[in-house]
């Protein structure tokens, strides 16, 4: 699997009462989600590969089969994307 992708999108969210910080990025392939300690740390939380999820979701949605043996080939561009905790 490779794991280089660009960034395309970062969110960071509000100081926690511990002062720590919720940082969500999301590359061409994967969402992930770290932690940013006061002591200047990070942490990572969430590494998702999305490609595959987001392809079985929209065949699933438009009713598309695939044949078997038969490999789909998907380019999916997110333009937007709604992340809910």
């Amino acid at each position: 699997m490779d794991f280089k992708s660009y960034i395309r999108s970062i969110s960071l969210g509000l100081q926690s009462s511990t002062g720590e910080r919720d940082l969500w990025v999301l590359t061409e392939e994967r969402v992930q989600k770290w932690v940013i300690k006061t002591d200047g740390w990070e942490e990572k939380k969430l590494d998702l590969g999305i490609a595959d999820s987001l392809q079985s979701a929209v065949q699933d949605f438009l009713g598309i089969g695939q044949e078997p043996g038969k490999w789909l080939q998907w380019s999916i561009e997110l333009l937007d994307l709604a992340v809910e905790e």
